[in-house]
């Protein structure tokens, strides 16, 4: 059962975590024990690629909790199948050192150091994740990457992705909800960053998805002048390629 992700063993405290059999709500109200909200969010409008979302779980509701960066991703599906939340569940738990700070059957709380994070499934086809602490950012490329791979390796359904306004939840508004296309192609357009009708700014793309911008890429640079531009061989959505 934890070869296929059905169950996770805590071995700290001896017991046995089976996702799929937890009840329908927490225990508590996460809302304020571990994560302060204000009202519940609707899923992303199919129609629109940005979009307004109320005052949800990825607000921020007191001048403390202000001083707090928040990031997320928000994945809209057609449908989801059944087994899906749980499976990514435990493999969160498996991937990474996080705590259990909440759960239930459709949401998981989970804490490491500064950070918070909150997984939750919205009328089992709106998959939310947000990560709360002092630099979200660096957080949330291996947590994407990671229901990223769970998606391509499991499901093959039409899916939107949407990328939470940073500023508009840094100053505790309703934030803007930018489709992922979007902000991908204000990348490869070289701007770097998406304007805010909310927040009436810029917003840089780096600040709300470092995997998008590539901001926390490792690998090895080249400087341009090096290389040797030949002949056009391919063009895409997003670039050109050339010999």
């Amino acid at each position: 059962l934890e070869r296929f992700e059905v169950i996770h063993r805590i071995h700290a405290e001896g017991m046995i975590f089976v996702p799929c059999l937890l009840d329908e709500k927490p225990e508590r109200d996460y809302s304020f024990c571990c994560w302060p909200s204000s009202s519940s969010s609707p899923s992303p409008s199919s129609s629109s690629s940005t979009t307004f979302i109320p005052s949800t779980e990825a607000d921020l509701t007191t001048k403390e909790e202000l001083a707090v960066k928040q990031v997320g991703r928000v994945y809209d599906f057609a449908f989801l199948p059944v087994g899906f939340f749980s499976r990514l569940i435990v493999r969160f738990l498996h991937s990474f050192d996080w705590k259990l700070v909440e759960y239930w059957k459709n949401g998981i709380v989970l804490s490491q150091d500064d950070d918070l994070v909150l997984l939750q499934l919205v009328e089992q086809r709106t998959l939310k994740i947000f990560i709360r602490g002092p630099d979200p950012g660096h957080r949330i490329v291996s947590l994407v990457d990671n229901i990223s791979t769970l998606i391509s390796e499991n499901i093959d359904v039409p899916l939107k992705m949407y990328i939470p306004c940073t500023h508009c939840m840094s100053e505790g508004k309703e934030p803007m909800l930018f489709s992922q296309r979007e902000c991908e192609t204000a990348v490869a357009g070289g701007k770097g960053s998406v304007f805010c009708p909310r927040g009436i700014t810029s917003v840089q793309v780096q600040e709300m998805a470092p995997d998008v911008s590539m901001a926390t890429f490792k690998g090895v640079k080249i400087d341009y002048g090096a290389i040797l531009v030949e002949e056009l061989i391919g063009e895409g959505a997003f670039a050109k390629v050339y010999k």
